[in-house]
């Protein structure tokens, strides 16, 4: 065993015998590089799962809402499970918009102002999600996690830090949702990470096969050397990631598999073949 991980490490000319190996354990080997690919990530999650102040920055980035507009948010209320505004000037005013396609919102009679939004307004007794077509979702206030089943957006507006105030109440139900849903977020990520790395290889694999098909390398062989090639470049960038240096990982994960499918190509070439 302490052989082969040592070709597969530091003997690229080798690699050319794993074009013989069967499908299923070159896909079985890529789903283990795949989990030891994310596992700083995946370690770093199951410990620390909760955001907090310090994601705030990149969680407004990523889902583009602006946290700054609780200075101006309407003067309403959840409180036992009914959502009531004091005036109905604070009915008619926007709450927040995320990633620029949902809009929250009081009031079950606010319209849309553009095309392609989801409102979700937030009435009396329940949440309403509701797209252009009139589809609709309701969702009782007692459903939903409980720090969004109590609020005061008068508290949030008048409080020291309002935009941290309305961040920490966005991020306190999604941080009881990742924590029910923990186990399922972690075997998605493994999942999408496996579909991206296999879709990866195979356009990889499509451009050697281009170099060096005709030295009588079949399409699915050059994947599966590819495939083990793989094993030293996603080392390096888990030792990239321990030292939390990301820019450059994926140049490297892609300059080494060709690299080391080229030396095992060559490496398996006859002397007289003819270029």
């Amino acid at each position: 065993m302490t052989n082969k991980i040592a070709e597969l490490l530091f003997h690229p000319k080798t690699l050319s015998k794993y074009r013989y190996t069967r499908a299923y354990k070159v896909f079985l080997y890529l789903l283990v590089l795949t989990i030891f690919f994310i596992l700083v990530p995946i370690l770093d999650f199951v410990i620390s799962p909760e955001l907090d102040i310090t994601d705030k920055r990149r969680f407004s980035q990523m889902l583009n809402i602006d946290f700054d507009v609780a200075k101006d948010l309407p003067n309403c209320a959840l409180d036992d499970y009914i959502y009531t505004c004091i005036d109905e000037e604070s009915k008619q005013q926007e709450i927040l918009t995320i990633l620029d396609i949902f809009k929250v919102v009081s009031d079950e009679d606010n319209k849309y102002t553009k095309n392609g939004l989801y409102l979700i307004k937030l009435t009396k007794e329940r949440v309403y999600v509701v797209n252009q077509l009139g589809f609709t979702i309701s969702v009782e206030y007692d459903d939903l996690p409980k720090s969004w089943q109590s609020f005061d957006f008068t508290e949030i507006k008048n409080s020291t830090y309002p935009s941290d105030s309305l961040y920490y109440l966005v991020v306190g139900g999604i941080n009881e949702i990742i924590k029910q849903y923990l186990p399922l977020i972690i075997i998605s990520n493994i999942l999408m990470n496996y579909v991206i790395h296999i879709l990866e290889l195979l356009f990889l694999t499509a451009f050697l096969y281009l170099v060096y098909s005709r030295f009588q390398y079949k399409y699915f062989e050059l994947f599966k050397i590819a495939v083990f090639g793989r094993t030293l470049p996603i080392t390096i960038s888990v030792i990239l990631n321990l030292l939390h240096i990301y820019t450059i990982n994926s140049l490297i994960i892609t300059f080494l598999t060709f690299l080391y499918v080229h030396l095992a190509v060559m490496k398996n070439i006859p002397l007289d073949r003819e270029f």
